[in-house]
């Protein structure tokens, strides 16, 4: 499984260990592997934190690819 979904849908690619910050908080991380909820959402494990957060594609800024 992969974010196929956001590419076609926003133009938008990410993938697995993609460095990105979250442009509402400023929050840096890494991208995850997909989750199993909505194929709509970047699955985002922020600095500090030790779980995987669910992130709207266009609330991310790529940081490096």
């Amino acid at each position: 499984m992969d974010y196929e979904y956001i590419q076609r849908a926003y133009g938008l690619t990410f993938k697995p260990k993609m460095r990105v910050r979250h442009t509402v908080t400023g929050n840096s991380g890494e991208v995850r592997r997909p989750g199993p909820i909505a194929s709509s959402y970047v699955s985002v494990r922020f600095d500090g934190m030790n779980h995987n957060r669910p992130c709207h594609p266009e609330e991310l800024e790529i940081l490096q690819q």
